[in-house]
């Protein structure tokens, strides 16, 4: 089944998970370990005039290929990896990731 961005899921508690992660802070690195569309991903990188970097992961290939799309605009700034939330140790390894400011 093919889905278009926004068809089915919405993002939810934004303004609440950006207070709490950002902090007034504009730079950062951040962990979504459910990335899902890119929809907090997008939140997080508007909000910090893509001086953030976020690293998302998702069980779910066809959701992260929307999630490619729907982030076109900040590439570069994030990294997308078909993988579990159990697994983040390892993804951020790969990543190149010692520590992030945020999940």
């Amino acid at each position: 089944m093919s889905r278009q961005y926004d068809e089915h899921h919405r993002s939810v508690m934004v303004h609440e998970a950006l207070h709490y992660l950002l902090g007034g802070r504009i730079e950062g690195t951040y962990l979504d370990c459910t990335a899902g569309e890119g929809g907090h991903i997008k939140a997080i990188l508007k909000a910090t005039n893509g001086q953030a970097r976020v690293i998302g992961l998702d069980v779910d290939r066809e959701v992260l290929d929307l999630a490619e799309q729907n982030l076109e605009e900040y590439r570069g700034k994030f990294r997308l990896f078909n993988s579990s939330y159990v697994d983040f140790e390892t993804v951020l390894r790969q990543a190149g990731v010692e520590r992030v400011d945020g999940v």
